[in-house]
C-alpha cells in the first residue's frame, strides 16, 4: 500500500485506514513524511475500520506466529471463483468462514448465512476465545501430485523458490 499512499494520501481516508504509531496512537496522515518511508523503514501500522469496505470481511482468526499471519473472511468473495487466488497482503482468505469458526470452536457460534445478512457489517466486533488451541499449518507448495498421480509444478507467485 505504501506506493499508493505516497502517490495520494487520500487513499487512506478513501479506504477507512488509520495510521497507528508504535505506542498505539492514531497519527494524522498529513503529519507523516511518506516520501521518506520504505519497506525497511516503516514505523507505523495501518488499520482499517470494520465495516463493508474492510478487506478482512466479518471474521478474523488470529494465529500465534511471528509473521502476523491470520485467517480471514473477505468482502471480495468473487475472488474464490478465480483460478489464481494468491492475491492478498500475506494473510489467508477463508472461503467458508462461518464453517471454519464453528469447527474451530467446537460449537455453533455463527449461522452459515449470518455473515451475509443485512446489517451484519454494522455490528460491533466480538471476540471468542477458543476452548482449546487448534494447530494450524500453512504450506507453500511449488509442486504437488494431482488426482491422477501426475507431478504438477505451480507458478512461484511469491518468489520463494528463487
Amino acid at each position: 500500500m505504501l506506493p499508493k499512499i505516497q502517490n495520494n494520501t487520500g487513499f487512506l481516508e478513501a479506504n477507512n485506514i488509520e495510521v497507528i504509531d508504535s505506542k498505539g496512537n492514531r497519527i494524522d496522515p498529513e503529519d507523516v513524511d511518506w516520501a521518506a518511508l520504505s519497506v525497511n523503514k516503516f514505523p507505523y501500522r495501518l488499520r482499517q475500520d470494520t465495516g463493508a469496505d474492510n478487506s478482512l470481511g466479518l471474521l478474523k482468526v488470529e494465529l500465534k506466529n511471528p509473521l502476523a499471519i491470520y485467517l480471514h473472511d473477505t468482502n471480495a468473495r468473487y475472488l474464490f471463483a478465480k483460478n489464481e487466488r494468491w492475491r492478498s497482503h500475506g494473510c489467508v482468505r477463508v472461503q467458508r468462514p462461518t464453517d471454519l469458526a464453528n469447527f474451530m470452536a467446537g460449537e455453533k457460534l455463527l449461522e452459515n448465512d449470518s455473515l451475509e445478512e443485512n446489517g451484519a457489517y454494522s455490528l460491533p466486533p466480538e471476540s471468542h476465545a477458543l476452548p482449546q488451541k487448534v494447530p494450524v499449518f500453512l504450506l507453500y507448495l511449488g509442486a504437488d501430485i494431482d488426482e491422477n498421480g501426475k507431478l504438477v509444478y505451480y507458478k512461484d507467485v511469491y518468489g520463494w523458490d528463487a
